[in-house]
């Protein structure tokens, strides 16, 4: 779901975007991934967790590549220690009580016998930080 509505907003916006499949990857894989981004250019990574960024932002220090100078960092997840993290974390905070609460939901009423597909939107909330950078004009 994450990466659907993310490539929605991509096609959108006009956005060329790659995809990556983060899940399961040794730390060999990651460091492939990790190069392939550093050299192509790339000016902004969203990662489906707060998990994932700390994973990537100690290798661009590494690389000599700086956060948010040369590349952004965006994670969809907010984690309550997400602004704690070095430098804080921008990112798309979900509402996890309301998810959980949606699912049961759903449970309850598959339980009861209604197979009925439920939708639910949860609001989102983008938190900007210091991961990064903002364009002329912008407030953090």
């Amino acid at each position: 779901m994450k990466y659907e509505a993310y490539r929605v907003c991509a096609d959108k916006f006009n956005i060329a975007a790659e995809r990556f499949d983060l899940g399961s990857l040794t730390d060999d894989e990651l460091g492939k991934i990790f190069d392939q981004i550093i050299h192509s250019g790339t000016e902004a990574v969203i990662l489906a967790s707060d998990y994932l960024a700390t994973l990537f932002i100690p290798r661009f220090v590494r690389a000599g590549i700086r956060v948010p100078e040369d590349i952004s960092i965006v994670s969809i997840d907010g984690t309550g220690w997400s602004q704690h993290y070095n430098p804080p974390l921008t990112a798309v905070r979900q509402d996890i009580p309301a998810i959980a609460e949606a699912a049961l939901e759903i449970l309850f009423n598959r339980i009861k016998g209604n197979s009925d597909i439920i939708t639910s939107l949860i609001p989102t909330k983008l938190n900007i930080f210091h991961s990064v950078k903002l364009t002329t004009g912008e407030k953090s």
